[in-house]
Parts: C-alpha cells; sequence; structure tokens
C-alpha cells in the first residue's frame, strides 16, 4: 500500500533562511489565544499557552511562523535596504502601499501567502511604523501580537519555582488540569472496573482521593510538614505561600519545591505499585523527597545564606 506523504510548503526570501510550514495545518484553525482560561476539557490549547497565564508554554508553531514571515511585513514597510524588497516593490506593488495591496491572480504561490500576512499583521502597524515604535519589529513582539496574550495568573512562579525539578513541575500542572491518568479517568477511557485506590486500597482512584484524601498520600504531608517545620493546606499552596511572609523568600520558595516534588513522587509510587504491587514507605518517600530537593537547592541556588536559613536547611538535611 502506498503512503502518502505529508507535502510542505517553503517560502523562501533571498538571503533569508526559508521557513517549512506543514501542510496539514488547517488554515480554519483558531489562532491560540491567552483570553481564555484553561479548562480540563482544553489541555490541547494549555500547552501553547504562556506559563505566566496557566499554560505550558509551549510555542504556537503555526503562529510562530506568521512571525518569522513577519519579518518581511517590515522590510516591505520600512522599505528596506534590501535586493529582495526592491524586486518586490518593482515586480509586485508597482507603487501600491503595501497596506491596500491586493495580489494578482498569477503571481506565484509564495507571494500570495506574504500578502496573506499583510492583511494579518496591518493592524499592528501604525502607518509604517509596528505598534508605532521606531525600534522596528521583532519575531517575539509579533508573535505575542498573534497569541493575544491574556491574564497573568497569581501561582506562575510558584508552580514554575527554578527551585522546583522540571519533570516534578510538569506532573504538578498536569494534576492541576486534573489530567492524571488516574482509574476514575481509565474507567471512561477503557473500561477499567477495579477503582481500588492502589495505594490504599479502600475507597476508589480519582485526582481527589488520591491529592491528599487517600491515607498514604496523607500520612506523606503529615512527614513532609514535620520535617520542612510548616503547616499548609496542600491543595492550596498558593495562598499558604501569599501568607507566610513571616519565612523568608528562600525558604517558602524549598517549601513549594517539596511540595511539587512530594506530588510527583505520590504519583510515580501510585504507578509503581500499579507494576510491582509494592508500595514504598511514607517516611522512605519523604527521605527521597528531600535529598532530591536539597540536590537541586544546591545546584541552582546562588544567593548568599542568612543564618535562619543556614539553619532551616541543616534541620532538614538531618
Amino acid at each position: 500500500m502506498a503512503v502518502k506523504r505529508k507535502s510542505t510548503r517553503v517560502v523562501v526570501a533571498p538571503g533569508t533562511p526559508f521557513v517549512l510550514i506543514p501542510e496539514n495545518i488547517s488554515e480554519n484553525k483558531p489562532e491560540s489565544s491567552g483570553n481564555q482560561p484553561i479548562t480540563l476539557g482544553d489541555a490541547s490549547h494549555a500547552l501553547v499557552v504562556d506559563k505566566s497565564e496557566g499554560g505550558l508554554g509551549l510555542k504556537h508553531s503555526k503562529n510562530w511562523n506568521k512571525a518569522l514571515l513577519g519579518k518581511y511585513i517590515w522590510w516591505i514597510a520600512s522599505k528596506k535596504d534590501h535586493l529582495w524588497v526592491k524586486w518586490v516593490s518593482h515586480v509586485y506593488l508597482k507603487g501600491v502601499h503595501w497596506s491596500n495591496y491586493t495580489p494578482p491572480v498569477d503571481c506565484s504561490w509564495s507571494w500570495k501567502k506574504i500578502a496573506h500576512l499583510m492583511c494579518i499583521f496591518k493592524p499592528a502597524y501604525n502607518g509604517d511604523a509596528w505598534l508605532g515604535k521606531a525600534v522596528g519589529y521583532s519575531v517575539t513582539e509579533g508573535y505575542n501580537w498573534l497569541r493575544s496574550p491574556g491574564t497573568p495568573v497569581s501561582w506562575f512562579k510558584t508552580y514554575w519555582n527554578s527551585l522546583n525539578i522540571p519533570r516534578a513541575s510538569f506532573i504538578f500542572w498536569i494534576y492541576k488540569l486534573g489530567r492524571l491518568l488516574t482509574k476514575d479517568r481509565l474507567a471512561h477511557m477503557e473500561g477499567v472496573s477495579d477503582l481500588n485506590c492502589f495505594l490504599c486500597a479502600t475507597e476508589d482512584e480519582n485526582h481527589g482521593h488520591l491529592f491528599f484524601d487517600c491515607d498514604f498520600s496523607s500520612r506523606c504531608v503529615s512527614l513532609l510538614q514535620l520535617k520542612l517545620k510548616a503547616q499548609f493546606n496542600p491543595r492550596d499552596l498558593v495562598e499558604w505561600n501569599r501568607r507566610g511572609r513571616r519565612r523568608s523568600i528562600l525558604i517558602r520558595r524549598v517549601i513549594c519545591a517539596g511540595h511539587i516534588q512530594l506530588v510527583y513522587l505520590i504519583w510515580q509510587v501510585r504507578n509503581q505499585a500499579r507494576i510491582y504491587s509494592k508500595v514504598l514507605h511514607p517516611a522512605v518517600l519523604v527521605k527521597h523527597l528531600i535529598s532530591d530537593v536539597c540536590t537541586r537547592f544546591q545546584a541552582r541556588n546562588t544567593s548568599k545564606l542568612t543564618r535562619e536559613e543556614e539553619q532551616w536547611l541543616q534541620h532538614i538535611r538531618h
């Protein structure tokens, strides 16, 4: 059977690298926007929302390609001294202002695409000035303009703390979206009948139970709070971080990193229990957690510690 290849469009301007745009991207799909709240049923959109707005911060490939090609629009608008701009002005524009230009039917495919981008970027120009500024166009500004930045979320710095282990932050982000594949979700997707929790085997497994109604996870929280000398609601770390102003910023960042690592390790232990039918003891889990957090802290911290911070860190290490 013949394999159908995905064709690729190539847009090339002399003196610049070419840009590849996959043919299978639909022209009618809505552009990514940060104005809409991230919902449980909109996880694919959450991938391309900026981290400061509650998403994962990946680039929307279609918008990013448009932002790259937007450089050509700025070259034309600013009449850049470039051979390609002079050629376009002579062959296509012929004295017509770029904002009023309509491409002829018999022009090349690549020029039609650039002319289409002129219509898209036209509202961002004040005359021939990008966003009314004399500085000029940048790809990052063009991308941010296309994606319509939304409202920053209050928990951004807590969840994406530089002291967090990246894989733990990722799992924690999925947990906050409610997208971890717990048994209640697998029951809808794959028809799983046994819903008993792998860690306690007494109640049905779901996000609310696993984090942190389960006897195993609640014992882990208690041991971690005792070790960190901090009392917090594990479901509302942001509120605790806002209220705990008596502790230094560094100590609060380490505590937040520990809590996020706890969610990651509980999920890891749950998966290991599913495969090997063995559950790690909560005290051993917390010991591994403290070791991971302290190792990450030593690798990432560059600030000078106060006496209080040194004593607190020495306490949690022992």
